[in-house]
């Protein structure tokens, strides 16, 4: 019999805050500085590059914060056959990055030894439902905003907006070994949401065959005998075998949970910067002004590797790949290159006007000149002699004209 040692599920969420909120006393009540990596820095540089770390610290206008508050209630979570069960929540950590982005963690443990369970508390809890008026914790996403939107900004739907649903991060720690094929098919289902044992087929929501394993192909992390994960764009999974007893550190529900968390970041801050770059393609200055910022950022946010050791890296690759940050990435370079042959046109055609204008204020000085020296020295009348150079400016601005435009 499989009994389940230990299980976690760990949601995340994007919202933008507001600078004067980070400095009002009513934050400062709430919440704490976490320290994670400040305590645990002689370890951690050890294992990671110091410019990764950096950027998860003040030294690069980023910050972490723990709600501080003990009281957060626990959270009903109605499931089939009219049972409820509690889910509590063990803590709640804020990760401020620049340009306003933050990542909200909410650590949630569950009192069951069921799988199916796991999948459908995971898949109530990721909603994010519409407030109800005149009802307090009603729902998960009502608690979110209650216990940290509001202490960021006074914009109480932006959040929403910006999560059609919560990630979701799951640890499952089992007590006997499974079959290879079983352990992939209950990752599928913790990974997709579904009720356990839908991906062994006969269902209408079954994948595919070929779809079931390009997904497993792709997205997983097998790297050891006594664990294996999938990561997915909504979700990441991760099911071992009595590691808990060895994980004496809990490195999954902490050192990792920075990797999710900053391959969050880069999906929401490309997209975001996507979204700025489309919306300003009209305004040359404006792009032009979002192009730099961006480059600013690369320069200092683009990893191929973030640690001497390969399983962080490994790991790292496949969040990167699941949130499809390379692809947000190309779509960006392409949005640029197309800025700056915009901006390269517009200063070739500024170029060409002042040349022009030059061009003319040159032959009003030959018509002058030339006018002066048909007097003098051809004894021309100054009524000839300005006829004459008139015809030769008109026809010689009558052919400049012609190439100029031509050529643009």
């Amino acid at each position: 019999m499989n009994i389940v040692n230990k299980s976690i599920i760990i949601l995340f969420g994007v919202f933008k805050y507001e600078d004067t909120y980070l400095k009002s006393t009513n934050l400062a009540k709430n919440f704490v500085k976490y320290d994670f990596i400040e305590k645990n820095k002689k370890y951690l540089e050890q294992k990671y590059y110091s410019n990764w770390l950096d950027q998860f610290s003040e030294r690069s206008f980023n910050r972490q914060l723990r709600y501080l508050k003990n009281e957060i209630p626990d959270v009903n979570v109605p499931l089939e056959f009219s049972r409820n069960i509690k889910v509590k929540i063990e803590g709640i950590i804020v990760y401020l990055f620049e340009d306003r982005i933050a990542i909200f963690s909410i650590k949630t443990s569950i009192n069951t030894k069921s799988l199916s369970d796991l999948s459908m508390i995971s898949n109530y809890l990721r909603q994010v439902t519409k407030k109800q008026p005149n009802s307090t914790l009603e729902s998960f996403s009502t608690l979110i905003e209650e216990k940290i939107i509001k202490h960021f900004t006074s914009d109480l739907n932006l959040w929403r907006k910006l999560n059609s649903s919560l990630k979701v991060y799951t640890l499952v720690d089992l007590s006997s070994e499974w079959k290879m094929t079983k352990v992939n098919q209950m990752l599928f289902d913790l990974g997709t949401f579904q009720k356990i044992g839908n991906s062994k087929g006969g269902h209408f929501f079954s994948p595919s065959k070929s779809f079931f394993k390009e997904t497993l192909m792709e997205n997983s992390i097998d790297a050891f005998e006594n664990w294996k994960a999938l990561c997915l764009f909504d979700s990441f999974v991760r099911i071992s075998f009595n590691l808990e007893q060895f994980d004496l550190y809990d490195i999954w529900e902490n050192e990792y949970t920075f990797i999710y968390v900053y391959t969050l970041y880069m999906r929401y801050y490309l997209n975001y910067t996507n979204s700025r770059l489309s919306n300003a393609m009209q305004n040359l200055e404006t792009a032009k002004d979002i192009r730099n910022d961006f480059l600013n950022h690369k320069n200092t946010h683009s990893f191929y590797r973030i640690s001497n050791n390969f399983l962080p890296n490994m790991i790292y690759q496949k969040m990167i790949g699941a949130q499809e940050v390379n692809e947000e990435l190309a779509l960006l370079e392409e949005r640029i290159v197309r800025i700056d042959l915009l901006i390269r046109e517009k200063e070739e055609i500024m170029i060409r006007n002042i040349l022009f204008a030059l061009t003319v204020l040159s032959l009003i000085s030959i018509f002058y000149d030339g006018n002066q020296f048909l007097s003098n020295y051809f004894k021309f009348s100054n009524g000839k002699a300005m006829i004459s150079m008139s015809v030769l400016l008109f026809i010689i601005i009558i052919i400049f004209i012609l190439k100029y435009y031509r050529r643009k």
